[in-house]
């Protein structure tokens, strides 16, 4: 019975990861169209609004303990989440400037790449063969999609780095959070504190376009399917699996970015693109495949 009940929440876990990406990806839609007429800053504003607002409604109808009572018992791990992930929103908005969302989903999942090779670095042990021919084909998948690419996509890579470490990094203290702070509670502390962050750093740089009605309508919709929604799922998916095993299912986000390009925006990657992205998801399984990677990141179940 026991063993039954395990697998039916893993199935449970791997489900809710495979929705979070297909609502995540979509993201990548609503900012290349909505940052045309908005600034980054005031779209993030928009953006976190809608998903704290969502989350808000959400945990008054299921009956949640609130907000405050929250932040008071697990603050600095909630600030911190936010802390990461604002660094990664603003490394994402600039990539969806420079990009197509194809190309930047390919590279979202270097980040993950990155944090495990951290991970194992960090535990002492040395990379077999298969784990080699896993960094040889991540490495290889950066060399197609940069090959004549010219200065930009480097620039890129690197907010891509930036932005999915950041997030990765998030991720994992909020693996460890989702243990006492309810999921939907977490997300709506996240885009609370996500949204200040923003609103602090565009004060600094003065970055303050008024958006057009179309923006902040794509504003609002990316808030709901992607800070709300997507996290919401995943943070459940984090109470099922581990950390590790949801970033193999989710490392297939870029190819819903791929079909949400096609049918949204009618651009579909080139060959280059198809070949890099695709050799980089699979240095990424292989990576996710070690048993040290899965220790470096997974944080211990609870039976809550």
């Amino acid at each position: 019975m026991t063993s039954i009940r395990s697998s039916w929440r893993e199935y449970q876990g791997s489900a809710l990861a495979v929705v979070s990406a297909a609502c995540m990806a979509s993201t990548f839609i609503f900012s290349k169209l909505g940052l045309q007429g908005s600034s980054q800053m005031v779209f993030g504003l928009v953006w976190y609004a809608a998903a704290f607002a969502c989350a808000w409604a959400y945990n008054r109808a299921r009956g949640l303990p609130p907000f405050g009572h929250q932040l008071r018992r697990f603050g600095l791990r909630i600030v911190l989440v936010a802390a990461f992930n604002c660094i990664s929103i603003l490394a994402f908005y600039e990539q969806i400037r420079l990009a197509d969302p194809s190309t930047v989903g390919f590279l979202s999942v270097w980040g993950a790449i990155v944090t495990l090779a951290i991970g194992m670095l960090i535990l002492g042990e040395r990379l077999g063969s298969r784990e080699w021919l896993g960094v040889v084909l991540a490495m290889g998948g950066i060399f197609a999609l940069t090959w004549q690419g010219g200065p930009t996509i480097w620039l890129v890579i690197l907010l891509a780095l930036a932005d999915t470490t950041s997030f990765s990094i998030s991720n994992v203290i909020a693996k460890s959070a989702v243990a006492d702070v309810h999921p939907a509670s977490l997300v709506g502390l996240r885009a609370l504190f996500t949204g200040f962050f923003v609103g602090l750093y565009g004060v600094a740089m003065g970055d303050w376009q008024v958006p057009s009605g179309l923006s902040l309508l794509y504003a609002a919709a990316g808030g709901f399917f992607g800070p709300f929604l997507s996290v919401t799922l995943l943070y459940y998916a984090y109470r099922r699996l581990p950390i590790s095993r949801a970033s193999v299912i989710t490392a297939a986000q870029p190819l819903f970015v791929v079909l949400y390009s096609w049918l949204f925006l009618s651009t579909i990657p080139s060959w280059q693109e198809w070949l890099g992205g695709l050799l980089t998801i699979a240095g990424l399984l292989i990576l996710l495949n070690r048993d040290t990677a899965i220790r470096a990141v997974a944080v211990p179940e609870t039976s809550s």
